[in-house]
């Protein structure tokens, strides 16, 4: 990801942690493969607190100069991070960035960290 990508966080307010968020704040998008409704959903996690939405994928709703989830799917493995750019009443516009691992690090570290988060 060497240009700037957005993509939308949308379905916040039915999501409880999402007042929480703020500009500036990293969440994480996770790959949701077992979703019924969208076979290219995308959650968006932020750490500690859990699920604030997802990444907006029908062409109604994504924003001009956003990415949509089905566009950006591919370009990473199982999770990435985003950084909170702007805030709207239900929905927020985040700047993708491209995660580096540690050496040996599996990408599901980070993930499993989150989990042990959400039940404190």
């Amino acid at each position: 990801m060497h240009k700037k990508v957005y993509a939308a966080i949308t379905d916040m307010k039915n999501h409880r942690y999402s007042s929480k968020l703020r500009v500036g704040e990293p969440v994480f998008l996770i790959k949701d493969p077992d979703n019924l409704s969208d076979s290219e959903a995308i959650r968006v996690v932020l750490p500690p607190h859990g699920q604030i939405g997802y990444i907006a994928n029908s062409p109604e709703i994504v924003p001009r100069g956003c990415c949509s989830a089905g566009r950006i799917y591919d370009t990473f493995k199982q999770q990435t991070l985003g950084i909170v750019q702007f805030i709207f009443q239900d929905m927020a516009i985040i700047e993708l960035r491209e995660v580096t691992s540690m050496p040996g690090a599996e990408e599901k570290e980070v993930f499993i960290m989150y989990r042990t988060s959400e039940r404190i």
